[in-house]
């Protein structure tokens, strides 16, 4: 694995963690006080090394969700936050249940060091603010991070310009989703830019239009999915200007 960083501000970084098949994004934010790192990634880079060479502040850990590619790197940590419903995924995910899937990488071992975190939680670092949304859909205890003094959403992959799956396991329903979206719109006065953990960044909030409206279509039975085949069985998969939500 490899990785490169980015500085958005003077106190904040993206630590983009990649090799030629996956690609994923971290985000370390630094107070006055003390400094969040937003997810761990693969667990294949120094990241806490690295993160400590950014910021010398004590740091905190929040994971937006348990899926390998976010919060494999926690064992490097003396304890990560993670949403409670997602603490099973992560054990699934990181614990060996699902690696059958991702034979070419070779994980740390998992940690038993975390801490639930609940919706509407917030952390102060000292002059910078992070709520914690709770947004179920690509898994029941996804989150986003709201960073309210810079107006920035810290998304994971709630909302990547991209593809959104749902068709995972312990992903939501798809009206669990659309109420997720909906909630994110009502919290649009409070953030100017999304920050999503994989391809295209940042990301107009406008993007959530399309993603509450694909699944508006869908729960209401005006729309449909294409079928797919996927290693987790078969789905559906609806398109809708830049986005699809797979279920």
């Amino acid at each position: 694995m490899k990785h490169r960083v980015f500085a958005l501000d003077d106190h904040t970084w993206r630590i983009q963690e990649y090799d030629d098949q996956i690609c994923v994004y971290m985000y370390l934010l630094e107070g006055e006080r003390e400094a969040a790192l937003i997810d761990t990634g693969m667990g294949m880079i120094d990241l806490r090394n690295l993160a400590e060479s950014l910021t010398q502040k004590p740091l905190k850990v929040l994971n937006t969700h348990g899926h390998f590619d976010h919060a494999r790197g926690n064992s490097a940590f003396d304890c990560s936050f993670i949403h409670e419903e997602d603490i099973p995924v992560y054990r699934a995910y990181c614990g060996g249940e699902l690696q059958t899937f991702f034979p070419q990488y070779s994980f740390p071992a998992p940690t038993d060091r975390l801490a639930a975190m609940h919706d509407g939680d917030v952390f102060d670092l000292g002059g910078r603010t992070l709520q914690i949304i709770h947004t179920p859909g690509h898994t029941v205890g996804s989150v986003c991070i709201l960073d309210r003094e810079r107006r920035w959403l810290f998304t994971g992959d709630t909302c990547c310009k991209a593809d959104v799956l749902l068709n995972l396991p312990y992903a939501a329903s798809v009206e669990q989703y659309r109420n997720s979206m909906a909630r994110l719109q009502r919290l649009r006065s409070c953030y100017d830019i999304t920050w999503p953990a994989h391809h295209q960044v940042p990301v107009r909030p406008e993007i959530l239009d399309q993603f509450l409206q694909a699944a508006q279509l869908l729960c209401g039975k005006q729309a449909e999915g294409d079928s797919l085949n996927t290693v987790f069985g078969p789905c559906k998969r609806f398109a809708i200007g830049e986005i699809a939500v797979v279920y």
